[in-house]
């Protein structure tokens, strides 16, 4: 379903099973039944609590050790998950906290710096950051 509960964003890895009917000549429709099976799937998922997830990707970033400190702390604050430092730096980062990331790297290294970045996998979102998004939606 492309627009959930929460905060109208799409619902993945649901699958819902209509084990009873009824058709009736005069009041019954496609557009009838398109509506009656929305409104129970919304219904259901209110109930079962779903959670939202958010990509995590994978990122390593090459930086001067001058400006090391600076680069780990941005990315901390971007709830970065520190895997290793060294020569083969990997990091996790949420793609939400990376957005435009080029650019305050840029700022932060003097436009010294370089980094790749590709997805991992979906984790879920903490409870406050998914009462934001659903208080402000």
């Amino acid at each position: 379903m492309s627009n959930g509960v929460l905060a109208g964003f799409p619902v993945v890895g649901v699958r819902a099973v209509l084990v009873d009917s009824t058709y009736h000549d005069v009041d019954s429709s496609v557009k009838a039944f398109q509506l009656a099976a929305s409104l129970a799937f919304m219904e259901g998922m209110r109930k079962a609590k779903p959670l939202m997830l958010e990509p995590t990707m994978k990122l390593e970033v090459v930086t001067p050790e001058e400006h090391y400190e600076d680069v780990l702390g941005d990315l901390s604050r971007r709830r970065g998950q520190i895997i290793s430092v060294g020569e083969k730096p990997d990091k996790l980062y949420l793609c939400a906290e990376m957005f435009l990331y080029v650019g305050t790297l840029r700022v932060l290294t003097e436009g010294r710096a370089s980094y790749s970045m590709q997805f991992d996998r979906f984790d879920t979102v903490s409870r406050n950051i998914q009462n934001e998004l659903t208080t402000n939606y």
